[in-house]
C-alpha cells in the first residue's frame, strides 16, 4: 500500500486524488509521501517490541540447568521466578531441547562370547605392537 501511494506521488497525483483512489484518509497519505521525501524510505522503521530476558537472567538459566543435567523446566522456572513454559523459551534461546537418549540394545550372549574373545586376542599382542 505505501509502494502504491508513493508510486502515484511520484507519477503526479494528487494527495486527495490518491486518497479517493486507494479509500484511505488523506491525513496517511500525506504522512507516507513526507516520510518518504525526509527520509527516503517508505516502510516505517522497525519497532525493538518487548525486551527479551536480561543477560543475568540467562546466566541463571544456565547455570540451573548445567548445575543439574535432567533437571526440569518447571525446577528452572523456580529459580529464575518465572513461568515454565518462559523457562522452556529461554532453554531454547540458549540451545538446550529436551532430547531422550536412545536406549542401547543389552548384548545377546553370543556378542558377549565374541567380545571377550576379541579382548583376550588384543590383550595377548606384542608390546611392539602397541
Amino acid at each position: 500500500m505505501l509502494g502504491r501511494i508513493v508510486g502515484q506521488s511520484e507519477g503526479g497525483v494528487s494527495q486527495h486524488q490518491i486518497a479517493q483512489n486507494l479509500g484511505i484518509p488523506l491525513s496517511s497519505v500525506n504522512r507516507v509521501i513526507v516520510q518518504f521525501t525526509s527520509e527516503g524510505e517508505e516502510s516505517t522503521a522497525s519497532r525493538s517490541g518487548r525486551p527479551g530476558p536480561s543477560e543475568r537472567c540467562l546466566r541463571a538459566v544456565k547455570w540451573s540447568n548445567e548445575k543439574t543435567l535432567r533437571c526440569k523446566a518447571a525446577d528452572v522456572a523456580e529459580v529464575i521466578q518465572v513461568n515454565s513454559r518462559t523457562a522452556v523459551r529461554y532453554l531454547h534461546q540458549l540451545g538446550y531441547y529436551g532430547r531422550a537418549t536412545r536406549r542401547k540394545p543389552l548384548l545377546r550372549p553370543a556378542n558377549i562370547q565374541r567380545r571377550k574373545k576379541w579382548a583376550d586376542e588384543i590383550a595377548n599382542r606384542p608390546l611392539k605392537f602397541w
